[in-house]
């Protein structure tokens, strides 16, 4: 009006999802009992966008200033063994493929946690997908 912008402003409800967090122990075929809802430390922290490293599609980022020490995100995943997803039938593609998705727990934890030194943590195919998969995101 008279030369004037007015702001029309439409509040929208948010959707809550309400979810009661809880320790989970993954194992070979159950990843987790919310996969499609963020951890609450993830969503504060960080996103995923389209990678500046060649081949690697997508990355996670910080949404916020980070400082020496403190936790980005999370590594989550099925409990399993690379001798059950990496076979000597697999090509060079599908082999760095399955590597870039897998993190040496057994060799990088205390002994006393109890874990076979050859345990991996794993994000196989469809839960590489946030569409499917977003509780953590380290794996991106």
């Amino acid at each position: 009006k008279d030369g004037m912008k007015v702001l029309k402003i439409e509040r929208k409800e948010r959707k809550e999802i309400s979810v009661i967090w809880k320790r989970e122990e993954a194992n070979t075929t159950h990843i987790g009992q919310h996969p499609r809802i963020m951890d609450p430390h993830e969503q504060k922290s960080v996103y995923v966008a389209e990678s500046f490293i060649p081949r690697s599609k997508e990355g996670v980022f910080s949404k916020r200033k980070l400082m020496p020490g403190d936790l980005v995100s999370y590594f989550g995943g099925l409990k399993t063994f690379e001798r059950i997803f990496m076979t000597e039938e697999m090509d060079e593609d599908e082999i760095e493929d399955a590597a870039s998705y897998y993190y040496n727990l057994g060799i990088n934890i205390p002994a006393w946690w109890g874990y076979p030194e050859d345990i991996v943590v794993d994000t196989p195919g469809k839960w590489r997908d946030v569409e499917e998969y977003r509780t953590t995101l380290a794996h991106k």
